[in-house]
């Protein structure tokens, strides 16, 4: 495909066309927005809001972080020897974002309940009053949830890390009779 150069009509529809776009695409939808805020805004801004955006941001930051560790102990996992069982276990463990997110949603609603039916006597003995579903109602089902979602993508960037990387400093490492461990926390991860 070669380059053809636009007479000034068409740079003025190609501006145009590109502009209109920007704009029904992108700049009326967040004037809409800051409009909705600036009607609302002493409604909706109070300390909740507060407390609400720094729940979401630490749910956020710690399954991101357990996300990064658990890819870099896959990419780990099966580096040097491709054997099908690990093969299959990796996609198996990577499959989250081909999944449909409600039914991932449904399929992790259904593990806690029946977690939460099993542990209940357990809940009961500790404290007679206790909710049924303690760990459905907990933090701990979402974040299971975004790692089981998201673990496709943090596979993938640490997995194109490594390769762009290259396996000459690892299999250095373990000639100078640093072990796999070592090698992880002082070549690999840095």
């Amino acid at each position: 495909i070669r380059r053809h150069p636009l007479s000034k009509a068409g740079k003025i529809g190609a501006y145009f066309f590109m502009g209109s776009t920007l704009l029904i695409g992108f700049g009326i939808p967040v004037l809409t927005m800051l409009r909705y805020f600036i009607d609302t805004y002493y409604i909706v801004l109070d300390i909740e809001m507060v407390y609400l955006v720094i729940n979401t941001s630490s749910i956020a930051l710690v399954t991101t972080v357990i996300i990064v560790l658990l890819s870099i102990f896959l990419v780990n996992f099966n580096r040097f020897t491709k054997r099908t069982w690990k093969v299959v276990f990796l996609r198996i463990t990577t499959i989250g974002y081909a999944i449909p997110g409600a039914v991932i949603a449904v399929s992790v609603l259904l593990l806690f309940v029946g977690t939460d039916r099993t542990l209940y006597p357990v809940y009961s003995f500790f404290n007679p009053d206790t909710n049924r579903l303690v760990l459905t109602s907990s933090l701990l089902m979402l974040g299971f949830a975004y790692i089981i979602r998201f673990q496709t993508i943090g596979y993938n960037m640490v997995e194109a890390s490594y390769a762009r990387l290259g396996n000459t400093y690892t299999e250095a490492s373990y000639t100078f009779g640093k072990g796999k461990l070592a090698t992880l926390f002082q070549i690999d991860i840095p």
